[in-house]
């Protein structure tokens, strides 16, 4: 689980987000572009987000380092109208986050 804020580079927060999953769960390659279930407050620009991060176990008879000894990490696109895409690499035992995205130029 992740919490954190999402915030534009002026520290408004955008009207709402989406968080799109570009790496499968086994971390074999990055051309997923799975849409997310991210729970938003554009008030407080405050989301709350659940995912899986890929690890592998040590076991057997010898287990001389206890816990995992290999984890994967979790790539999300960030989209917000208005707002460039971000691409974040979230990996497990991360604290509290502030995500700052850019404005998108206006053409």
């Amino acid at each position: 689980m992740l919490t954190g804020e999402v915030r534009g580079a002026d520290g408004a927060h955008p009207a709402s987000i989406e968080f799109v999953r570009i790496n499968d769960g086994m971390l074999l390659g990055t051309k997923q572009n799975i849409p997310e279930y991210v729970l938003y407050e554009s008030s407080t620009g405050r989301f709350v987000y659940y995912t899986s991060v890929f690890a592998a176990y040590s076991i057997g008879r010898d287990q001389s380092e206890p816990g995992p000894y290999q984890t994967g990490s979790a790539q999300i696109r960030v989209e917000a109208d208005g707002y460039e895409h971000l691409t974040l690499q979230l990996f497990d035992e991360m604290p509290d986050v502030v995500v700052t995205v850019s404005p998108r130029p206006e053409n």
